[in-house]
């Protein structure tokens, strides 16, 4: 499985104009019915066929590394050089924890792809540089090989 495979499935949860709306947020969501951060990445495993690597019962909003730990127990960590599409990043500013699947932004450069709480919904946009300030880490799926 390539990284480019994770990112089209994670597009599947993206609006496209014309032809589908974007998935809505959804605390602890886990269908095209409504997602969270977390539940985007455990959603595009499955439609993959991945064995399942979810967690439940998590508050919104956490001041503790749990997601952090979750990520390096189960996932391949990656060098912030090294990012390429498909590889998931883990935000951490005050008591916000998110994560993000990279992407391929169009015309150059990368994106993230994310369900985002303020725009209720699942969204891609430029990875900037104000959102690499706040990731305290980058991981791959281990089964992701290109």
């Amino acid at each position: 499985m390539t990284g480019a495979d994770v990112v089209r499935v994670a597009r599947t949860f993206c609006e496209v104009k014309g032809v589908r709306e974007a998935v809505r947020y959804r605390h602890q969501g886990r269908s095209h019915e409504g997602v969270d951060c977390i539940g985007l990445p455990v959603c595009v495993r499955a439609e993959l066929g991945l064995p399942a690597m979810d967690e439940a019962g998590y508050a919104k909003r956490s001041a503790g590394t749990e997601m952090l730990d979750y990520c390096r127990a189960n996932m391949v960590p990656v060098d912030r050089s090294s990012l390429q599409p498909g590889d998931l990043l883990v935000q951490m500013t005050g008591q916000l924890r998110h994560i993000a699947i990279v992407g391929d932004y169009p015309g150059g450069g990368l994106s993230i792809i994310h369900a985002h709480l303020p725009n209720k919904k699942v969204v891609e946009c430029r990875l900037d540089d104000q959102f690499m300030k706040t990731v305290r880490g980058c991981f791959r799926f281990p089964e992701v090989t290109a």
